[in-house]
């Protein structure tokens, strides 16, 4: 990467301090900066332009790690493709944005359903396959398995994405704020339901850091607001189970008021509400977005949901750990991304995530 400092305030300045201040992609930048094509003119005399005030300076061992080939692997295993092609997406898009510089990345994605039954499996193959193929970075979402030691012995740097796994070997954890995802949960549940209403939280595992971590939240926030959680369910992240769950919760608890899913698959949950008539009567706030939430939110089904953008997490895991090798630039333990809550009148704006 080509970087400098500014000489005013010591500041680094870089090829995004220019692409941001111009509005304007670091392709560009990178393009404009190194004479190549596809750029107008205008274009290019604004970058220089900026450069120059800048104080930016061209590094000439950055612009060689730049022309030296990056091989990275992003593994991404998760019980729902539809899930985790987001992760994908916003990791493709950084991809493309580094293509200039020799950047390839492996994209390792278990497509089946039923990955917490042969996720393991599948983690472990690719994982022997990185380490022996000495790949320079792995970006990682999927289940703690031994066969991460492997890629530790490689000294192949790795960050991790959404499940703390492997912290001691990881240069770096992404993921987004969980707790404060359960706080906003509770304070929805609160704002419509008022002190005293009886809830339910329906979880997908208890020993996965994220649900924990969302479910503190989700408590801590509930006994400062005085409402009764009545139950917890662990649903496996298995449609069937969260049905059956749910179905046992209401008849032993016909008082229930409002529950909130914490993991992505909330269907078997809203399929026992819908199948008692008890759409609208029972407060209901997801995770996420699809395309079958989305009908539930339109048509009041759910009230709301929390959406931790696997697209964002994607996309800066990919360009933290470029910067981490690439300019051995010293990275924050644990990076968060902030949840946002998708109601029926903002949900056009998530079009894109179903």
């Amino acid at each position: 990467m080509e970087t400098t400092r500014d000489g005013t305030n010591g500041k680094r300045v870089t090829i995004y301090t220019i692409a941001e201040k111009l509005g304007i992609s670091s392709t560009t930048v990178y393009r404009a900066l190194n004479n190549k094509t596809r750029i107008s003119e205008t274009t290019k005399e604004a970058v220089l332009s900026t450069a120059k005030e800048l104080g930016f300076r061209p590094n000439s061992v950055a612009k060689s790690l730049a022309r030296k080939p990056l091989h990275v692997a992003f593994v991404v295993s998760s019980g729902f493709p539809e899930f985790h092609r987001h992760f994908i997406n916003g990791a493709r898009q950084t991809e493309n944005e580094l293509r200039d510089y020799n950047v390839r990345v492996d994209y390792f994605s278990n497509q089946d359903e039923n990955v917490f039954d042969d996720g393991a499996s599948f983690v472990r193959t690719v994982l022997k396959k990185i380490a022996a193929d000495s790949y320079d970075g792995l970006l990682f979402l999927g289940t703690g398995v031994d066969e991460l030691d492997l890629i530790a012995g490689k000294g192949i740097p790795m960050a991790t994405v959404l499940n703390d796994y492997a912290k001691d070997n990881r240069c770096f954890f992404i993921h987004y704020d969980g707790q404060t995802a359960g706080r906003l949960a509770g304070e929805l549940l609160f704002w419509k339901l008022g002190k005293g209403a009886r809830v339910a939280l329906a979880s997908g595992f208890e020993h996965i850091y994220m649900h924990r971590l969302i479910a503190g939240g989700f408590y801590e926030k509930c006994e400062e607001l005085s409402l009764d959680v009545i139950g917890t369910l662990y649903n496996r992240d298995t449609r069937k189970i969260a049905y059956e769950n749910t179905n046992t919760l209401l008849e032993e608890h016909p008082e229930l008021q409002g529950i909130y899913v914490n993991s992505y698959n909330s269907s078997g949950v809203i399929r026992s509400i819908k199948e008692r008539g008890l759409s609208g009567k029972i407060v209901l706030i997801t995770s996420d977005i699809n395309e079958e939430l989305a009908r539930y939110i339109v048509d009041g089904t759910v009230s709301a949901s929390i959406y931790q953008n696997q697209y964002r997490q994607g996309r800066l895991g990919l360009r933290y750990l470029y910067n981490y090798i690439s300019e051995n630039q010293k990275i924050d333990d644990i990076i968060s991304v902030n949840p946002e809550v998708i109601f029926k009148s903002n949900i056009n704006r998530y079009q894109k995530e179903m």
